[in-house]
């Protein structure tokens, strides 16, 4: 199973980098892979009409191969990252050419703060639905006050949350794989 990361940071040693190298070490079955947004041009259907950019297309193309992605995302104001909210805009394109369509997707948020990304994700959640992708439902990931969890991570259950998620992303994916075939 191949599982991409997007992380809505662009800082290397954020907290949601953090949670991603620990998944990638925890679940050694699954092929994990970091998905850059970074370096994808501010969405311009101008740009578009022209074809996608080179790292557009790589983009795409990584999302594509992938069996599902976890989003990790910091809160910004309230909402999502912009770098974030560009990546989904460029996959979204064309709408009926999508490569989140059907695309099965879990969100994570780590936050130093008390309130653990909600805000961001329940928009981060309306954006993926209005782009028709598989969100698993019912479930979310918050954790507040990362920095505590990190500065313990080599302690057995550290991540006991993270991983419990990360179990029924997994199961979902391969629950609803052919669902949409």
């Amino acid at each position: 199973m191949n599982i991409g990361f997007i992380i809505g940071s662009l800082r290397e040693q954020s907290y949601n980098t953090k949670l991603a190298s620990h998944i990638t070490q925890a679940f050694s079955d699954v092929t994990f892979e970091r998905i850059s947004i970074g370096e994808l041009p501010f969405f311009n259907e101008d740009l578009e009409t022209n074809g996608d950019p080179h790292a557009v297309q790589q983009f795409k193309t990584a999302v594509e191969r992938m069996d599902g992605l976890i989003i990790l995302t910091p809160e910004y104001n309230g909402s999502i990252p912009g770098v974030l909210k560009n990546a989904l805009d460029w996959g979204s394109r064309p709408v009926t050419n999508s490569v989140f369509h059907n695309k099965q997707v879990g969100i994570i948020g780590a936050t130093p703060g008390g309130m653990g990304t909600a805000f961001a994700q329940i928009h981060l959640r309306q954006v993926l639905e209005a782009m028709r992708a598989d969100v698993l439902p019912h479930e979310k990931l918050h954790v507040s006050r990362v920095h505590e969890l990190c500065a313990v991570a080599e302690q057995p259950n550290t991540f006991r949350y993270v991983d419990r998620y990360v179990q029924q992303f997994i199961q979902f994916i391969q629950n609803t794989k052919g669902v949409h075939a």
